[in-house]
């Protein structure tokens, strides 16, 4: 895959519209990584602490030597995600079990008696209306006919709802008056798998508060940058649509009154949190990466000191031009640095 350039990689990815993540910036990750002088065909165990899509497990699980990855996230919806990224099932498996869900899905939501659930209620009716009652209808099915335990599947029924949705990206952006008519369709996420025989750990935590119970080669993280970058209120539906739980929402967006941020998207608590986590990764890794942004709430000055304080040496910062969600460009940063 890497042989054939860029923008076969970046091609290569099923729905792209998730906020923040880095499918357009794998190659960018990989030649940073290589000019610094890690040899990432020698790594044989890495963690990725703030995993979002799953994009850089994938990258960081399919490496050649790789045999134990970790991965955590604190939404339920990134976890199932990744969980789906890195499965080696096989993809004739994996569309026939879509395709036998799919035929269960037509047959309930097409039944006149079916009302829906918890999405036909809420989400389809304005003020508050992000889908058409028919794909409100599809939603409720297809969660009810997929198992819990089947990521491959609840993976391709969340970027199903992105697709279906009037949103851009996020559940909570500025919506257009009519929601997509296009029907609900799910279809396996590529690419999915990892290196044979790789050991592979998914859990959903809060990696300030999760303990590291062995070290890494290498340690990746990529936090939220801006106060905008509220991943638990913009994909607040996506863990509904998971748990089924019918929980207390507010606003036009249906976000759970449960929903926690993260504390790098505070002003207030980013720098701090940036401390404190950077102290925790430095006697458990052999070098740390992190994505940042040049629009960030911390400056890059203010991340390298803070990585040399923690006891990272050889801090070194890679830059590549990227598009900011509401449009114009903006410097992503990857900083990469060695334990001491």
């Amino acid at each position: 895959m890497w042989q054939q350039g860029r923008k076969a990689t970046i091609m290569s990815f099923t729905c792209g519209r998730y906020y923040g993540n880095k499918w357009r910036h794998l190659d960018f990750i990989r030649r940073s990584m290589t000019k610094y002088g890690i040899d990432l065909d020698k790594v044989t165990s890495a963690a990725d602490l703030c995993c979002g899509t799953g994009v850089v497990t994938w990258l960081l699980a399919n490496l050649p030597a790789m045999q134990c990855m970790f991965a955590s996230d604190m939404q339920l919806y990134a976890t199932v995600l990744t969980q789906a990224r890195i499965s080696n099932e096989p993809s004739a498996h994996v569309v026939e079990r879509l395709k036998q869900y799919m035929d269960k899905v037509h047959a309930r939501s097409r039944d006149s008696a079916y009302r829906g659930g918890w999405v036909t209620a809420h989400c389809t009716q304005r003020p508050r209306q992000l889908f058409t009652v028919r794909n409100g209808k599809a939603i409720d099915a297809a969660r009810r006919v997929i198992p819990a335990q089947d990521t491959a599947a609840l993976a391709a029924l969340l970027e199903a709802v992105l697709r279906i949705s009037n949103s851009m990206g996020g559940l909570s952006s500025a919506l257009p008056s009519v929601p997509r008519a296009g029907a609900l369709e799910l279809r396996e996420v590529l690419p999915h798998s990892r290196t044979p025989g790789c050991r592979v750990r998914v859990v959903q935590a809060d990696m300030l508060t999760m303990v590291l119970k062995r070290d890494y080669d290498l340690i990746y993280i990529d936090p939220p940058y801006t106060k905008n970058s509220l991943y638990a209120r913009q994909y607040s539906l996506l863990n509904t649509v998971l748990l089924q739980d019918g929980p207390a929402t507010k606003g036009v967006y249906h976000v759970r009154t449960d929903a926690v941020e993260s504390p790098f998207s505070r002003p207030s608590e980013a720098y701090a949190s940036f401390a404190r986590l950077f102290a925790q990764c430095q006697p458990r890794c052999k070098w740390l990466g992190v994505s940042y942004s040049t629009d960030g709430i911390c400056t890059i000055s203010q991340l390298r000191r803070c990585l040399t304080q923690a006891g990272f040496c050889n801090v070194r910062v890679f830059r590549a031009s990227a598009r900011k969600y509401r449009g114009g460009r903006v410097m992503e940063v990857l900083l990469l640095a060695t334990s001491a």
